[in-house]
């Protein structure tokens, strides 16, 4: 985890390793124009982490702010972040 107005104002920095691959990422509430400088800060403070690894996969993801109005459709039932159930402080969900 990284943290400091580089890589984020109001969030953190991380990176996960996978099976296969690092995830390296960050989040902001700020401008989503921001992500893109917040990103580079974070791959460069993660680029020993990383071994020297390509870029395979650029995403971004909009975290709900409140639970979705309608979880709950037959037999489908939407949870954790998918439903809107995330905590504010961290951004992670249940």
């Amino acid at each position: 985890m990284y943290v400091g107005d580089d890589v984020s104002p109001d969030f953190y920095g991380w990176v996960f390793p996978k099976c296969d691959h690092v995830a390296v990422g960050t989040g902001t509430v700020t401008h989503k124009g921001d992500i893109k400088k917040f990103q580079l800060a974070t791959r460069k403070r993660a680029k020993d982490k990383t071994l020297g690894g390509k870029i395979i996969r650029v995403e971004a993801h909009p975290i709900p702010e409140h639970p979705r109005p309608r979880r709950l459709l037959g037999r489908v039932a939407l949870v954790g972040d998918a439903a809107g159930y995330v905590t504010k402080c961290s951004g992670e969900g249940i």
